[in-house]
């Protein structure tokens, strides 16, 4: 092991080396299950999803106006106008066996199908009608005002590509390609378990610490794609830790477990884990701040993830492994994170060698955005993340930022404003 209870970590895996060792050994999952697409948003799609037909099917109009022949309309102008003959009319959806001849037109509403022998439509505001006659008072080139037969997509074209996160516009393309079931993964199934003799559940009698880190990461699973499965609270017991990890692991595509991660004489969990997985720890103890004890494991495919059961530890270190194994799991590119450029309020040093992770309130004042440090220590303190609206990444090859310094900001939440007669950010 990598780590001597009451005593240290052998040495501090950094977080490249630390994210490598993870990312190499998660697997894409080969499970799928087939979906309504109007059920499919925010779901990753299996495969390459085709278009069943052309979109549009036929050149359609999409303007209201008048269908014409172009060569009809060459130079028209208001000082030139040029009269054609009205000689019918296509609704939106509608065809019509009328062919266009020289010097007519049809009356026509966007989505009508363009007539044969037509091909462009002037704009009805671009002309001037008195009964069946037309005074056409601008010219229109060949297939202006026209989507073609297929220019969205045509028969056989991707719409959406495999790993695709599903969204509205998604749902809105396929429908109208004439897709109406897909194929998308399954939802990652991950348990969650909390550790700590010291834990309760929030309503029971007993005396204890309310368990708030499980609920927390149980809600960013729901947020995030998977499947949690709450599998509760366990004792400092060895023996049981063990049980309920081979539980997790016979259920799940992920096992987190919180708590029990550190270097005390009851933090069993890198010992239960070490017992029962194989290959079992393969990083424990990370150059990170908050949540540097760490660890992630394997049983065959399964990765394990062991993070602190202080919430604001656990929150920083489960997004940062969580995301790459969404990533793989699914075989996708997930949106990046939003980040804000600011001026920093005050100065704030690093720790050589450690990547920090930094709460911050990101405040626009003005035309300018503030970034205002909260505390770097504190993985117990819940309140620096809900009073947070921003994490600042210090890298490990930093040694901090001056008061004044541009610095890059990851948002969590929205950002605050104040106006201009303000005396202070605090």
């Amino acid at each position: 092991m990598n780590r001597k209870k009451m005593l240290g970590f052998k040495k501090y895996y950094s977080v490249e080396e630390a994210l490598k060792e993870f990312k190499t050994r998660i697997q894409e999952s080969k499970e799928y299950e087939i979906v309504n697409v109007t059920d499919s948003l925010n779901r990753f799609s299996f495969e390459n999803v085709l278009s069943n037909f052309d979109l549009p099917a036929e050149d359609r109009s999409v303007v209201d106006g008048y269908a014409v022949r172009s060569i009809d309309v060459s130079g028209a102008s208001p000082s030139n106008p040029i009269e054609i003959s009205i000689v019918g009319k296509i609704s939106a959806g509608e065809k019509s066996s009328i062919v266009i001849e020289k010097d007519q037109a049809i009356e026509i509403y966007t989505g009508g199908k363009l007539p044969n022998g037509s091909d462009c439509v002037v704009m009805a505001e671009d002309c001037s009608r008195n009964g069946d006659k037309l005074l056409v008072l601008k010219q229109c080139f060949k297939y202006q005002n026209v989507s073609r037969k297929g220019e969205d997509f045509s028969k056989g074209d991707i719409v959406i590509k495999k790993g695709t996160l599903i969204r509205p516009f998604h749902i809105g393309a396929l429908v109208s390609c004439g897709v109406d079931k897909l194929k998308v993964f399954k939802k990652a199934r991950v348990s969650v378990i909390s550790t700590g003799s010291e834990l309760k559940n929030i309503g029971d009698e007993k005396d204890g610490i309310i368990d708030s880190t499980r609920p927390m990461i149980i809600s960013a699973l729901k947020e995030n794609y998977a499947e949690p499965i709450d599998l509760g609270i366990v004792k400092d017991d060895l023996n049981e830790i063990k049980e309920k990890l081979r539980i997790a692991i016979q259920i799940s595509d992920l096992v987190v477990i919180t708590g029990g991660t550190s270097l005390g004489n009851y933090d069993l969990v890198p010992d239960a884990v070490e017992s029962i997985a194989k290959p079992g720890i393969v990083v424990h103890g990370i150059a990170m701040r908050p949540a540097r004890t760490t660890g992630i494991a394997f049983d065959g495919k399964i990765p394990i993830i062991m993070i602190s059961g202080f919430p604001v530890a656990a929150y920083i270190s489960f997004n940062l492994f969580f995301r790459e194994f969404l990533k793989i799991f699914y075989g996708t590119v997930l949106n990046p994170v939003p980040e804000i450029k600011g001026k920093l309020t005050k100065r704030f040093p690093n720790p050589p060698g450690i990547r920090s992770f930094v709460r911050v309130r990101i405040i626009k004042k003005d035309n300018d955005y503030l970034i205002e440090p909260l505390r770097l220590t504190g993985s117990g303190i819940l309140s620096t993340l809900t009073r947070a609206n921003g994490i600042m990444v210090i890298n490990e090859n930093s040694e901090g930022y001056d008061e004044n310094s541009i610095v890059n900001v990851e948002i969590t939440q929205p950002i605050e404003e104040v106006n201009n007669d303000a005396k202070n950010i605090s």
